[in-house]
């Protein structure tokens, strides 16, 4: 026997479109979920040592260049571009010079305090 549920209905039988407002998740803004996974020592690690990668695909998006594209600017090819913008490889200070001249800025390294 074939049984077709009735619009809203689940297979308990219940009507999912008159159940209460308390079934329903809120959504809660990235800024909040963000502050929460980085009030982690470990996740605000792997998210600060993942930002250069994410400053180079950042310029090169807006410079409206390709990874291909890029590469060929800086004398390196497509891959290399991926693995940096991944974070799976550390570039070098050099490599990220021409990066940054390649989309028309200079690099600029800083220590800065450790928070507690």
């Amino acid at each position: 026997m074939n049984a077709t549920l009735a619009p809203g209905a689940n297979s308990a039988g219940a009507d999912t479109m008159t159940q209460p407002d308390a079934y329903i998740s809120p959504t809660v803004p990235f800024e909040e979920i963000e502050a929460r996974l980085l009030a982690d020592p470990a996740v605000r690690a792997a998210y600060d040592a993942l930002e250069p990668a994410y400053q180079i695909a950042r310029l090169r998006i807006g410079a409206g260049l390709t990874q291909a594209q890029l590469a060929a600017l800086v004398g390196a090819k497509q891959p290399s571009i991926a693995r940096l913008e991944s974070g799976r490889t550390q570039p070098t200070i050099e490599f990220l010079r021409k990066l940054g001249a390649a989309l028309g800025y200079r690099l600029e390294l800083n220590f800065v305090p450790v928070e507690p």
